[in-house]
């Protein structure tokens, strides 16, 4: 394979052809089911996410940036028969790992700090941190920049297409508020409930659910007719939970070719759109303006760790827990102290006591043989003598 010339090259490189084990086909097809997942009030397409808008997306820029020619771009390793071989979940995320998070990660670093002006990275979950999850749940990828550090811009999961496919969806689109999902309908639903928590819980809008078949990418809101113009924060956050309207697209793992939309290229373009302007956010007439419509913003404009001023995140109460745990060793480590030093005192008190003893006991002790001098005297002028030596005696020993 020849190296690529720009960066479009390289994200349009066909994905390898994966195989579907027999083992794979007699496993379960559960999906994850948590009660604590939002319901989805409304669905639609994401009709607006296509190639045509992303070639004018940020006034062409980007299209430009990445149809110029990059040197160093890296070949990508082609993929052994094993790593395309679908047992499990696992193996999705093995070969995504593999492939997709390599290619991307590369376009990342060749890009994104001449772009936005700061470095952008895709991530597996556990190196990223939803920053208001109360359930401590870990996403199958992230994303994170240098002005949100390790708080995830962009969670996402891996599915096999055998347990979940968008197609499952059709049935729900643009159905009214508080609609009752048909039985055979709710499996449908719950990839796209786990994907609306995780955003909800890193505070940013978009996210997407990755399969052997296909990429979903999601841009996750509120109802319009919900629209409260003046909730921010945790209110807003609260309101979307309550009234999620969720658009998706697909986009077929198969699609190649420099105008195409493909898996890698969109997961690229996902990444970009979270670092200028992915926070959940209310605008005056509605949650958000058209991607043709987005500005790139100047990095100081760009969305900062949200957990720094807040209050109410599960990264402040770590930080709250971790000074508490700070203050908690430094009174043991005084208390420790103090101890040692009533112990200190108190060795000095024992000693000092000691030597009084011992003092008291060689007075005694003198006592005892001037008393056995005295009685062992002849005579009442050697019994002077010995007397008047002995007070010469206690007068220097004092």
């Amino acid at each position: 394979m020849a190296p690529p010339r720009t960066v479009i090259e390289l994200l349009t490189i066909p994905n390898p052809v994966v195989t579907l084990s027999e083992r794979h086909r007699a496993k379960s097809t559960s999906v994850s089911k948590r009660s604590y997942y939002p319901t989805v009030r409304r669905l639609k397409p994401w009709t607006e996410f296509s190639i045509k808008t992303l070639q004018v997306l940020f006034d062409k820029r980007l299209w430009v940036l990445l149809k110029a020619e990059t040197p160093n771009l890296c070949v990508p390793m082609e993929v052994d028969a094993n790593s395309r071989t679908i047992v499990e979940e696992r193996s999705i995320e093995a070969l995504v790992l593999k492939w997709n998070h390599t290619i991307i990660d590369h376009a990342l670093s060749k890009t994104a700090v001449r772009f936005l002006g700061q470095n952008v990275h895709m991530v597996i979950g556990p190196q990223s941190t939803l920053t208001f999850d109360e359930h401590k749940t870990k996403p199958d990828w992230g994303a994170i920049c240098d002005r949100q550090q390790h708080s995830s811009i962009l969670p996402g999961d891996s599915k096999c297409g055998i347990k979940w496919h968008s197609s499952h969806l059709d049935g729900l689109v643009n159905r009214k508020r508080d609609f009752a999902v048909p039985q055979g309908l709710q499996h449908a639903l719950w990839p796209i409930r786990q994907v609306l928590y995780y955003c909800i819980s890193s505070n940013t809008r978009y996210g997407y659910i990755i399969t052997h078949q296909e990429l979903v990418v999601l841009r996750c809101s509120y109802r319009p007719d919900s629209h409260l113009p003046d909730l921010h924060g945790k209110e807003l956050r609260q309101h979307i939970q309550d009234n999620a309207s969720v658009e998706y697209r697909s986009i077929s793992w198969h699609a190649k070719g420099n105008e195409a939309l493909t898996v890698n290229l969109a997961i690229y373009v996902l990444h970009i759109l979270a670092t200028n302007n992915g926070q959940l956010t209310n605008e005056p007439h509605g949650p958000y303006c058209p991607l043709i419509d987005e500005k790139l913003l100047p990095i100081e404009s760009q969305p900062l760790l949200v957990s720094v001023p807040s209050q109410n995140s599960c990264l402040s109460q770590d930080a709250k827990s971790f000074s508490q745990q700070v203050e908690n060793d430094d009174s043991q480590t005084q208390a420790k102290r103090n101890d040692k030093s009533r112990n200190g005192d108190d060795s000095t008190q024992d000693e000092v006591r000691s030597a009084t003893q011992r003092s008291r006991k060689r007075a005694r002790d003198s006592d005892d043989d001037d008393t056995l001098a005295l009685s062992m005297a002849s005579s009442r002028s050697e019994r002077k003598k010995i007397s008047q030596t002995l007070r010469r005696s206690k007068r220097h020993r004092i």
